[in-house]
């Protein structure tokens, strides 16, 4: 007996609490004595010394039962709180058993996975045999907040039956068989709170996240630093948004104390990302999550940290392709294929894609990697009910529960899955009271869901006035969902909201997540429900908007914009974006008129500036728009916009080496950014040639094969060299994939008519004007087909009806007037060019038609001002020189005739139409050697023009 007592004081013990503090070593009798003295409550965790398996103290037999028979009592006990209370000697024992613990302890214990690691992108089969009893030691992934083992994994952990509530309500009788400790946990809470809920407790008044200051020097000791990153770590594994705020405030603080540490970013990263659907996700959180990223890899830019931070951004910013396609690298990277965040990340991907199947099988390897995760464990749990596999669901979202007994959210949905399919109907209706009545802030779509099954077990119960109370409260809480519209409704409640000034944030959450999968529709109404409660909130107006434009439904685009802007007449985002969707309608006149009511209320706004080179770009000013592009760059030099649209506009200025330096600093701030790595590629082509623009492109693809943009990037190259048949395979492609896709449709339609496939052409072309009715260019491209094919009455025809459209919309009167001249038809001609001046005067097409038109009538001096004016407008190449050379020679002034011909032959000496009017030009100077000289050059360098027999015979004539 002696020597069983011996062994027995001989075995040392770690201790985890809930809030991921550690003490140990400690003997059993000392952990018998934290329970007896109420200090231990059985959420805490507990593993052997030095090298034992974390699991609950509640499967340890020894702590069993001094568990129950403690939390029984205190149930009885009037007090409770003396019961918590640790005695001065105990807590100085645990004080200076806490200080004596160190990092090296907690991060002893590797993760540990079943068999080996799969590399490739598909599904690992570690994921799927999840139950593989061979234990191998993981890889490091270079970061040590992911190589604690905070847990057993869920294969083999005994389940806790939560069907039982009996047991839940009547705690003061000791249960003849043993009870789990979670029921026992639930019931102390329970007597400790109501269990009727009195009204929303979800979350009132979202914060903005907490960006660290940036600081030099390290100044906390790295001890602290190691035991504050564990309880940041521990509170961010229980999950919830409580847990999170606090992980955060942690984090903060030790980034501040420690501003080198990438661990502490990396993990700050993971936290934004789980925090982000409780903050205001304005302009302050977005520039914070960015700086945070930009911090991180600027400590590790190739390593662990600084992939979670890019990937968290690119997940919450909407980039889920840019994401997938970097996941993708990264679990092809031995060094991470065994992080669990980049399963989890994984998961989330294919829950986008409502791929289930995959997205547990990911959701179950990263859970399988780190135990201890509430949050993934629940999302395995999730996805399952997705799958209808609602038994194993079931086990998952009772291994939440066992990782955190308070989670609220876990609980609900619990209960919904017990309600449904399973028809407990007791069961749930229990336990959605105890979830509601927990403290602890949720989303409100959740609590609605809550009240809503709670209304529908009233219904099947026969209780209507139950079931409308908790109907009106789920519709206050989520008033976009239909279901819970349709059943207050049908039980005669009104849809009036009630008034609480909060509750349109979390619709715009909710709102923000249909978009970022690209379901604009039911963003929409989310927004739409959100400025419903609270018609003073702009932000609801202006995210409305937005989806709106996705959806092709411009007027009421252009209606939310306003509003948002009547209700904050200081809302630069707001003006910025009405006059960037006017400039897309080509309406600049309405674009610039915004923009100028913005600058009244911001001045010196970097955003409304952007907008202004942004409109200027688009009416081909490239001088104006560098000028205030380069201002608003002064003011945030770090906006990616602004930067990518000065790299655009140096481009079109051929000034490549300023469009390569913008380019590059883009890249640098960015390396995701789809425009910046397109903009690249095509600075590269001017550079290196374009073969190595299609080679950095085709690299792109090979890495981010889900990202279409640079797949259109590349056939757009491909069309630009006239390479038709490798374009309009890639559109081709693109258009299988995506059959919504119009700028696919509109690129094929433009590379079939390059290959001269008319008829096809014309079929891609209409199949884009019915995706969109509203955009014009479809049937803008459909008349400069039959243009091409010298139907000038049909061109004309399809012409106005895109002009119906789109008024605004460039070029069209120009194309009009076109066809109208080849028809002979002069002065309609010239009135369309004129028409098409006062829409678009930074286009020097209207100055061509109408010095043609001009010419055809003799008026050689309006013809030559006319190409005056076009040169301005389009300096480069030989061609216009030569035209006007003409003109200048037709109307009597061969000196200033010969001028332009000299600036032609300088910019392009082999252009064979600059001899042939030098040859015209000197025999009105009677030079006829000259003119023989120069007809000659003109028939070596085009032997085979159609002009050959009429020109030949003029160098007879002037040779006698």
């Amino acid at each position: 007996m002696a020597s069983e007592n011996t062994q027995k004081s001989s075995v040392l013990w770690m201790l985890k609490t809930s809030k991921g503090e550690q003490l140990g070593p400690l003997t059993t009798e000392s952990v018998l004595a934290l329970i007896t003295d109420g200090n231990l409550d059985g959420t805490e965790q507990i593993r052997k010394h030095p090298d034992g398996i974390w699991m609950p103290i509640s499967k340890r037999q020894q702590f069993y039962d001094k568990l129950l028979e403690v939390l029984e009592s205190a149930v009885n006990n009037t007090d409770i709180e003396k019961k918590h209370k640790i005695t001065r000697e105990r807590l100085a024992q645990t004080e200076r058993l806490k200080k004596n613990q160190s990092m090296a302890d907690f991060t002893k214990q590797q993760v540990k996975d079943s068999g080996a690691h799969s590399t490739d992108s598909s599904v690992p089969q570690s994921a799927v045999n999840s139950t593989a009893s061979k234990k191998t030691e993981t890889q490091s992934t270079g970061s040590e907040a992911f190589r604690i083992n905070y847990g057993e994994a869920l294969p083999g952990q005994k389940i806790i039956d939560l069907n039982d509530m009996e047991q839940v309500e009547n705690l003061a009788i000791k249960a003849k068989r043993k009870v789990p400790l979670l029921f026992v946990g639930l019931a102390a809470i329970i007597f400790l709170i109501s269990l009727f809920y009195q009204g929303p407790k979800s979350l009132t008044g979202k914060p903005n996240l907490i960006l660290p200051k940036v600081t030099l020097d390290q100044t906390m000791a790295q001890q602290d630093i190691k035991k504050g990153f564990q309880a940041a770590v521990a509170l961010f594994l229980l999950d919830e948004q409580q847990n999170l705020v606090e992980s955060e405030k942690k984090l903060v603080t030790l980034i501040e104390g420690d501003p080198k540490n990438a661990d502490l970013k990396g993990m700050l990263c993971l936290v934004y990302k789980e925090l982000w659907p409780y903050v205001k996700q304005d302009p302050k959180d977005i520039d914070s999550f960015n700086t945070l990223v930009k911090y991180t890899k600027a400590i590790d830019p190739i390593g662990i940290n600084g992939l979670y931070c890019e990937i968290s951004r690119l997940i919450v910013f909407g980039k889920a392709n840019e994401a997938k396609g970097m996941l993708d690298l990264a679990l092809n990277r031995p060094d991470f294929a065994s992080a669990p965040v980049l399963y989890y990340f994984k998961s989330e991907i294919f829950s986008y894609e409502r791929n289930f199947k995959n997205a547990y099988l990911y959701s179950d390897k990263a859970l399988q990697l780190w135990p201890s995760w509430a949050h993934v464990s629940l999302m395995s749990a999730l996805f399952r009910t997705q799958e209808y596999e609602f038994s194993s669901a079931v086990k998952y979202f009772e291994n939440t529960l066992i990782i955190n007994p308070q989670h609220k959210r876990a609980m609900i949905e619990l209960a919904v899955v017990k309600y449904k399919p399973l028809r407990l109907l007791e069961d749930a209706k229990k336990q959605l009271k105890i979830a509601l009545a927990m403290p602890g802030s949720i989303l409100r779509s959740t609590e609605a869901k809550a009240y809503y099954v709670l209304a529908q077990i009233s219904l099947d119960q026969r209780d209507q006035t139950t079931a409308s109370k908790y109907v009106k409260i789920a519709f206050d809480l989520h008033p976009s969902d239909s279901k819970i519209r349709d059943l207050l409704i049908k039980l005669g409640g009104s849809t009036k909201l009630s008034k609480d000034a909060n509750q349109e944030n979390e619709l715009i959450y909710l709102g923000d997540q249909f978009a970022r999968i690209g379901d604009h529709l039911s963003a929409q109404a989310e927004y739409k429900s959100a400025f419903d409660v609270d018609p003073k909130n702009s932000v609801a107006a202006f995210k409305a908007a937005k989806s709106l434009w996705q959806l092709n439904l411009t007027q009421e685009s252009f209606q939310w914009l306003q509003r948002a802007i009547a209700i904050d007449p200081k809302f630069a985002s707001a003006y910025a974006t009405i006059a960037d969707y006017y400039s897309q309608k080509y309406n600049y006149a309405q674009a610039i008129q915004y923009l100028s009511k913005g600058v009244s209320q911001l001045n010196n706004n970097y955003e409304l500036l952007r907008s202004y080179g942004l409109v200027e770009y688009r009416r081909n000013n490239m001088k104006d728009a560098v000028g205030f592009l380069q201002r608003a760059l002064k003011i945030y030099d770090n906006d990616i916009e602004t930067l990518n649209l000065l790299s655009k506009s140096f481009l079109m200025l051929h000034d490549f080496n300023m469009a390569k330096q913008y380019s590059v600093n883009s890249l640098e701030l960015d390396s995701t950014n789809n425009e910046s790595q397109i903009i690249y590629a095509q600075v590269l082509a001017q550079f290196q040639g374009v073969d190595s623009g299609i080679l950095y492109l085709k690299d792109l693809i090979s890495r981010f094969s889900y990202t279409i943009d640079f797949r259109l990037a590349l056939a757009e190259m491909y069309k630009s060299e006239d390479r038709f048949n490798e374009a309009n395979d890639i559109f081709t492609r693109i258009t299988e994939a995506d059959p919504r896709n119009k700028k696919a449709f509109i690129g094929q339609g433009e590379s079939l008519q390059g290959m001269a496939q008319f008829e096809k052409a014309l079929r891609s072309f209409l199949n884009a004007a019915i995706l969109d009715p509203s955009d014009a260019e479809p049937l803008y491209k459909a008349g400069l087909l039959y243009y091409e094919k010298e139907q000038y009455n049909e061109a004309i025809t399809q012409l106005k009806r895109a002009q119906k459209i789109n008024e605004f919309y460039p070029r069209i009167n120009y194309k009009i007037g076109q066809s109208y001249f080849m028809m002979g038809q002069l002065e309609l001609a010239l009135q369309y060019s004129m028409e098409e001046r006062k829409n678009n005067p930074n286009i020097a097409d209207s100055y061509l038609l109408a010095a043609e038109v001009y010419s055809s009538t003799k008026q050689f001096v309006k013809c030559a001002n006319e190409y005056q004016q076009a040169i301005k407008l389009r300096p480069q190449g030989s061609e216009l020189y030569i035209k006007i050379a003409r003109c200048y020679r037709q109307s009597g002034n061969p000196d200033v005739a010969e001028s332009m011909l000299n600036i032609a032959a300088s910019q392009e000496s082999g252009n064979p139409d600059i001899y042939k009017e030098q040859g015209a030009l000197y025999e009105i100077r009677s030079d006829h050697r000259s003119a023989v000289q120069a007809y000659n050059k003109y028939l070596s360098l085009s032997p085979n023009a159609p002009d050959k027999v009429e020109i030949e015979n003029r160098i007879l004539s002037l040779s006698k």
